[in-house]
């Protein structure tokens, strides 16, 4: 709600003072007519509107099998489902530009009069130049240059005055859920889906008497927003002195469904609440791993005490790989686990199982939390051979 309302107080503000100098909502510019040799010239903008915000899913099917059971553990057993959702719940919706088109020429016939009059402002052409990066080396007067970067001319134009016209679109995002495609788009062969999707993922259920999944749901929806978000680059993360790259550190949480025991009618049979997560893989040995592999999937447990949370069940077990990136297709991602002499590059890591998972950062003094969090990293310690000594 707090996106929406900013949202809304921005476009409320643009109509109040609809100028360049002014935050603009989502919109283009477009230019009446022709520069004049001055290079003024009347602007008017359009509105479009926001991109509407994902809802929760109604209703959704999943698809379990005891054939395709991936894990058994103490406290739990793990199946390969299908979770049918909503094509839209992954799919943006799309706004037509060929109606937006429309609809705009439309609107600014009715408002003809307006465009007469409205005020002109200034196109503001600007040049950056970034010389070439030279490299001057040799003995005396006997030097040689080097060109190691090529200069650069970048030209931009930007608009600086009124809005004295602006127009919004009455046209509408599009959702085959809703209603049936314009005809612009229904001209479109990606347009021919069905309103469902299948997708993937981890299905995890409980034991009978046992705490451990419901625990480990309650830490998924307390984790920080950070711990399931993709960054690009790298990082430095304590104890290391070297780089490692920033993916997530848990699984996606798609979240935690148990039974409506009011409307049970037999009680004797035991019912699994599910949690469902991402599928990331199988466990890593970590032996057989380079010594890159091996920090990375170190730095995923120093990341989480970072933020003063502790995993508890430190094992080989619950680190998950798979062929990456997973934003590649498949084909690249399976040919990138045979590279770099067969270790493979790019793996993706996640961990997994925090039925034992704890926030520290609440339970003392800061020397209560550091060594909350060096005895979860002592226990993966134990079995990675000393391997904080040696490369921390």
């Amino acid at each position: 709600m707090k996106e929406k309302e900013k949202l809304k107080n921005r476009l409320e503000a643009f109509l109040k003072d609809p100028h360049s100098k002014t935050e603009r909502p989502n919109g283009f510019e477009m230019m009446i007519g022709e520069p004049n040799d001055d290079d003024s010239v009347v602007m008017a903008y359009v509105v479009l509107p926001e991109v509407p915000s994902r809802m929760p899913v109604e209703e959704a099917h999943l698809y379990l099998s005891p054939a395709h059971a991936i894990g058994v553990g103490n406290h739990s057993f793990v199946y390969d489902a299908e979770f049918e959702v909503p094509r839209s719940f992954l799919v943006k919706e799309e706004l037509c530009m060929d109606c937006v088109q429309a609809d705009i020429e439309e609107l600014l016939e009715e408002r003809r009069q307006d465009l007469e009059n409205a005020r002109p402002g200034k196109l503001i052409t600007t040049t950056t130049v970034v010389p070439p990066y030279l490299m001057t080396c040799g003995p005396g007067d006997d030097k040689t240059q080097y060109l190691l970067e090529e200069g650069s001319e970048t030209t931009t134009i930007r608009y600086e005055g009124p809005y004295d016209v602006v127009v919004q679109t009455r046209v509408k995002y599009q959702n085959l859920e809703r209603a049936p495609y314009c005809e612009h788009l229904k001209a479109r062969e990606t347009s021919i889906h069905p309103l469902t999707t299948k997708v993937s993922v981890a299905a995890k259920l409980s034991l009978e008497h046992d705490e451990h999944l419901r625990f480990e749901a309650n830490n998924y929806q307390r984790f920080p927003k950070h711990f399931f978000e993709h960054w690009s680059g790298y990082n430095i993360i304590r104890p290391f002195h070297q780089p490692v790259p920033l993916g997530a550190i848990v699984p996606q949480f798609y979240g935690y469904y148990k039974v409506d025991e009011e409307s049970r009618e037999d009680d004797d049979e035991y019912m699994s609440p599910i949690l469902l997560i991402e599928k990331c893989g199988t466990p890593i040995t970590f032996d057989e791993l380079s010594i890159d592999d091996k920090q990375e999937c170190a730095s995923l447990l120093y990341r989480l005490h970072e933020a003063a949370w502790t995993h508890g069940s430190v094992y080989e077990r619950n680190i998950l790989r798979q062929p990456g990136p997973i934003t590649a297709s498949q084909a690249e991602r399976t040919l990138n686990q045979t590279k770099r002499g067969g270790y493979g590059k790019d793996w993706s890591y996640r961990l997994i199982d925090f039925g034992r998972a704890e926030y520290v950062g609440d339970k003392g003094s800061q020397r209560q939390v550091e060594d909350a969090v060096r005895l979860d990293a002592w226990k993966m310690d134990k079995w990675a051979n000393g391997f904080q000594d040696h490369f921390g």
